[in-house]
């Protein structure tokens, strides 16, 4: 929720998503108050099956590529295409991009 939070502005509309109940209440919970709570929202939902109101300019992806199972990319990516404008950006932070095995995170290499 901090990158919400730290994102979020009168020229930026931020939302983050999270299927965890828990992780939307703390969220919630710890930033309601704050003066730009006006410009972000959090809200408890499947990424890979919420239809957002419209397009976004920018998606920050913090380390959900690399938790899913490495089957489910494939169903990212085109998630990702419906969401973002067609000249929006991708921001992703992933890892591990080394030899590690097992997950989650799962190993992702830069050309995923």
């Amino acid at each position: 929720g901090h990158d919400v939070v730290a994102m979020a502005c009168p020229e930026r509309r931020v939302v983050g998503i999270d299927i965890a109940e828990f992780a939307i209440k703390k969220a919630k919970e710890s930033f309601s108050a704050l003066p730009n709570a006006n410009y972000f929202t959090f809200l408890k939902a499947d990424f890979f099956t919420w239809p957002p109101n419209e397009l976004f300019d920018l998606i920050f992806d913090y380390t959900f590529f690399c938790a899913i199972e490495p089957e489910m990319r494939s169903a990212w990516a085109r998630k990702i295409d419906e969401m973002l404008k067609p000249d929006g950006e991708l921001i992703t932070l992933m890892f591990p991009v080394s030899d590690h095995v097992g997950g989650p995170p799962y190993k992702a290499a830069v050309s995923e």
